[in-house]
């Protein structure tokens, strides 16, 4: 009975999680003294989101809060009306002052894959304030004018670890929860669900890219070059150390050739990402198969 109990219990959480719900906070109220109507805790970079949907004015009152990813950092929450992701973000962000540490809010419209200059944003934003907590975690507070009828809304969230003498934030890391930092909000369910699972989207595609490209470079072509060199030695092999050698390559390179491809589309979607050192990797060693293989 322990053991079924110990079994299930991931699936609980995992229910709870769904259902929304956060671990600490649970009393946390809005600026005018009454509750937040949902709460959830938010699957990366150990952030919280609190909520009060009015469907007749057509607002959403929200708190946001998370840790910088270092002292004196900056964090961010924001709706994205336009799709997934960063790109069209309509964002809070808060940081500290760099004369008086005070916290402060700005508004950001992020047009593409680099933060811009503060300026207004598709959703007329009130009541602003932004602070510090004694555990180390910003509550960002305000109201969003999201239209009457709002549903299910595209939010993106993330830290950042500095901010320069002239208030500009540096840039976020590029880890793998800072990628993943997004998620659906809604307002009707009062929860939250993950826009990107392990099993779909573009993590499906780089477990696909990798899975290929280790089939391909790191089994197949290996292979193949292993039965050419140590089979041919023996008389009794011969032809089929050479025969096994081609089934090898030719299938080795078909499989490297769909992990290349999986590769340029996993680039085509991911603006603003680049890893150099894998894409030279990458390019040297599709050519010189190639090369191989036409010669």
């Amino acid at each position: 009975m322990a053991m079924l109990v110990l079994a299930l219990l991931p699936l609980l959480a995992t229910s709870a999680s769904a259902a929304g719900g956060c671990a600490a906070e649970a009393s946390l109220s809005s600026p005018n003294g009454n509750a937040y109507a949902a709460c959830s805790d938010l699957p990366r970079l150990g952030a919280t989101v609190h909520w009060t949907y009015d469907g007749a004015a057509g607002s959403l009152s929200v708190a946001f809060v998370a840790a910088p990813a270092a002292p004196g950092g900056w964090v961010a929450w924001g709706l994205n009306p336009f799709g997934e992701g960063m790109a069209g973000a309509q964002a809070l962000l808060a940081a500290p002052s760099s004369s008086s540490g005070a916290w402060a809010v700005r508004t950001y419209n992020i047009s593409g894959y680099a933060l811009g200059a503060p300026g207004p944003i598709a959703f007329p934003a009130t009541g602003l304030a932004a602070e510090l907590g004694a555990d180390g975690r910003v509550r960002v507070s305000g109201t969003l004018s999201v239209g009457q009828g709002a549903a299910v809304l595209n939010q993106v969230w993330q830290v950042g670890s500095a901010v320069s003498g002239d208030g500009i934030p540096a840039p976020h890391a590029m880890g793998g929860d800072n990628l993943a930092a997004k998620a659906k909000l809604d307002l009707v369910r009062q929860t939250t669900s993950s826009s990107d699972s392990g099993g779909s989207g573009l993590a499906r595609e780089r477990n696909i890219h990798g899975i290929l490209n280790a089939v391909s470079w790191g089994l197949l072509l290996p292979m193949g070059a292993i039965f050419a060199r140590y089979l041919k030695t023996f008389r009794s092999a011969d032809p089929a150390w050479f025969y096994l050698h081609v089934t090898c390559q030719i299938i080795g390179y078909g499989v490297g050739v769909a992990g290349w491809a999986t590769g340029i589309n996993l680039g085509n979607a991911s603006n603003g990402v680049t890893y150099g050192l894998h894409r030279s990797i990458g390019i040297a060693a599709f050519a010189l198969a190639t090369l191989q293989v036409t010669i």
